[in-house]
Order: structure tokens, then C-alpha cells, then sequence
């Protein structure tokens, strides 16, 4: 049995190149990047994990509960380490005129290609729309995945073919034909209350992470659905282990589903995770967010 990764930030480098994309179709990276280069290269991800390594020092500047910062970073430390590709930027600033027009995820090279990756983590949780469409919103429901996914397509990955982002390029001394595609992860949350059964968008993945959410006031209601024989244990996981599967740490308090209620504040999303005994441990079986009774249609969500 192989020793696992040690690290927080490794364990979820890990699960970001191997688990599935969010989105499928032609904008979104090929399996091939979240597949074959990790199991080709586990060597790199032993090394990222030893005190001292490069992920380690990118991480001393880094906010780890930013996710989309902590993501873009895992990724771009990733990239820069791994053998045949060169990264040639990061967050490159693209302006038409005084005006910011948007800006470059990654710009690498490999094997004499360019390539532009624009990168976003995402959380998502299905509820119908008060005009009766099917809707995926973010714990903030001012993110939502069909205006994100629209801006991925229609903008950020069209920036190579728009003369400012060509200005942009050339000042990287990059002339040649750019690959851009979306690398975007994440999990899919569906309601446990039948009533807010909700649809899949055409170009979802059907393989994408996926979890459960309920109300707050409802939770209790769901417990033989969630809680089974009552062997489970539950957590709830700050934001910054929100990406990989949940590893139990020596100062965590786990409790029973009875009292999971009461260690939720019933004004901000969280995120818990149902863990069991297993041969290697306590490990993550189920996952899902309680929100507060009001969302998605209340006025602030915070976090």
C-alpha cells in the first residue's frame, strides 16, 4: 500500500489533476492532462510533498482559504515543475487602451506548443429558479455555473483571438497559434429535498465530483437518508479542505449526526463531510452543504 501524500497542499494537487472536469466538450482540457501525467510523474508529487519543495514556498504567500487563488497556485506550481513544459506567464494582464480587458490564466509551452489554460474551482449547488429554470449557484448565489461557464466560452478563452490579447502575447515574444482551454474543477451539490429536483446543464460532465445539499431547518428530516446505521461521523470542514477528500487530523472534532445542527451557524453555508472506519483509517464517504433556510433567495450569504 502506497504511503500517502503527507501534505494538505499536495493531497490537493492530487485531486485537482486526477479528478474529473466540471465541464466537458472541446473548451475543456483532455482527460489526457488529468490521467496520464500524474501517474506518469508521481515521482514530482513525492518531491512537491517534502519540507523545503517549491509548493512549499509557493504557498507561504498564499491564503489557502482564497480557493480560487490556492487552486490557480497548486496549478501553476504544478505546471512550472513538470517535465517537458516551460511556463512562460501567470495572471497576464491584457488592456485595450487605459481599460483592463481581462488577463491570462497560464501561458506555457510544450513539446513546441502554446498553450492557454484559463483555471476556476467551483462549487455548485442545483436549485430552481424563481422563473422556473434550473439553476446551479455558488453558496453566494450571485455565482452562478451558466453565466461563469458563458464567460469562460465567449470571453476569457477568445482573449488570444482579440487584438489586445494578441498585443499581449507579443510582448511574451509569442507569435504562433495559442491552444486556449478550461481547466475548471469542482463539485456538483443536488438537493436531497425531491421538491427542488433540478437538471443538468448540456455541457456538464457526467463524471464531475458530486455531493448533496439541504436546508438548515430540514437537516434532522434526512437522517436514516444520510446518516444510514448511525456509525458515521460528521465534520465540518473549514474552507481552506474544502478541495480533497476530508483526512481526519489529530485536533479535529468529530461528533454524531444528532448534533451536527448544533455546530452550524444557521447564517453561512458549510460544508460537512460524513467519515467511517475503514482498513486505512477514518476516511470521507459522503459530503454535502447545509445552507441557511433563505438561500438561495435571501440577501447575503457570507462564508
Amino acid at each position: 500500500m502506497k504511503k500517502p501524500y503527507q501534505t494538505q497542499p499536495v493531497r490537493d494537487l492530487q485531486w485537482a489533476l486526477t479528478s474529473p472536469m466540471m465541464m466537458d466538450g472541446a473548451h475543456v482540457v483532455t482527460a489526457r492532462w488529468h490521467r496520464s501525467d500524474p501517474a506518469k510523474y508521481q515521482g514530482l508529487l513525492r518531491k512537491l510533498d517534502q519540507p523545503g519543495s517549491a509548493l512549499e514556498h509557493t504557498m507561504r504567500g498564499v491564503d489557502r482559504r482564497q480557493l480560487g487563488t490556492y487552486f490557480e497556485a497548486l496549478i501553476r506550481t504544478w505546471i512550472d515543475a513538470l517535465p517537458p513544459t516551460r511556463l512562460t506567464a501567470s495572471n497576464w494582464q491584457v488592456y485595450a487602451g487605459e481599460n483592463t480587458l481581462g488577463e491570462f490564466d497560464l501561458i506555457f509551452e510544450r513539446n513546441t506548443r502554446v498553450f492557454h489554460w484559463e483555471l476556476a474551482l467551483k462549487f455548485y449547488l442545483g436549485h430552481p429558479a424563481p422563473d422556473g429554470q434550473f439553476r446551479w449557484y455558488g453558496t453566494n448565489p450571485t455565482d452562478r455555473l451558466d453565466r461563469k461557464w458563458a464567460k469562460m466560452r465567449g470571453h476569457q478563452l477568445r482573449l488570444p483571438r482579440h487584438p489586445a490579447g494578441q498585443g499581449a502575447l507579443q510582448v511574451l515574444g509569442i507569435d504562433e497559434a495559442v491552444t486556449s482551454r478550461a481547466f475548471i474543477k469542482g463539485y456538483l451539490f443536488t438537493p436531497l429535498d425531491d421538491s427542488f429536483a433540478v437538471e443538468y446543464p448540456p455541457d456538464i460532465n457526467p463524471a464531475a465530483p458530486r455531493g448533496w445539499w439541504v436546508h438548515l431547518g430540514r437537516l434532522a428530516s434526512y437522517k436514516d437518508r444520510l446518516d444510514g446505521d448511525g456509525q458515521r461521523r460528521w465534520l465540518r470542514l473549514p474552507r481552506q479542505r474544502w478541495l480533497s477528500p476530508a483526512r481526519i487530523d489529530d485536533g479535529d472534532r468529530l461528533c454524531e449526526f444528532d448534533t451536527l445542527n448544533s455546530i452550524l451557524a444557521d447564517d453561512r453555508s458549510s460544508l460537512v463531510v460524513g467519515v467511517e472506519e475503514t482498513k486505512r483509517g477514518l476516511q470521507e464517504v459522503t459530503r454535502g452543504f447545509v445552507v441557511p433556510d433563505r438561500w438561495p433567495h435571501g440577501d447575503s450569504f457570507p462564508l
